[in-house]
């Protein structure tokens, strides 16, 4: 189990970091964009401060993240060799629309082909004793630092 030293006020204030940094109404730069196709890298996420229903309807991205999950639990029928793992990272009670999204596609790919990863400061009790399910203790701001080095060695790793 990882533990984070932050607090709930230091997770506060990191996230009214975060926030300033963006106009939340507006993906443009300094926002992140996809080196493909030059679209905000940020398609179904919701910032703090932000409408979920007006962001997740705002330019055919209801559309697009259902054909997204249908292209993969499609892939996974094909191949039952085939794993998916969702990343759910600070989405505690207080946001059932992600919560939920994770559970529907962990129900709809099964248990054996799909895990759940949340990542919460306080993990919520029983998510460990649900099949597919796994609740970790951590901070959002330390726990993706840390899958990004992760992520970057096993990047290195296959270049060498």
């Amino acid at each position: 189990e990882a533990v984070s030293e932050n607090s709930p006020s230091s997770a506060a204030a990191s996230a009214a970091r975060f926030v300033g940094q963006f106009d939340v109404g507006d993906a443009t730069p300094p926002a992140p964009s996809c080196p493909h196709c030059g679209s905000a890298a940020r398609p179904a996420v919701l910032l703090f401060g932000e409408d979920y229903a007006s962001r997740h309807e705002a330019g055919g991205q209801a559309e697009e993240w259902a054909a997204w999950k249908q292209r993969v639990l499609d892939a996974l029928a094909a191949d039952r060799s085939k794993r998916l793992v969702v990343i759910e990272i600070g989405a505690g009670t207080a946001v059932p629309s992600v919560r939920d999204a994770g559970e529907s596609l962990l129900r709809r790919a099964g248990s054996r082909q799909c895990t759940l990863v949340r990542i919460n400061p306080t993990p919520m009790l029983g998510d460990n004793t649900t099949d597919g399910v796994l609740s970790i203790k951590w901070g959002a701001e330390a726990a993706i630092a840390h899958i990004n080095e992760c992520v970057r060695k096993l990047a290195r790793e296959s270049v060498d």
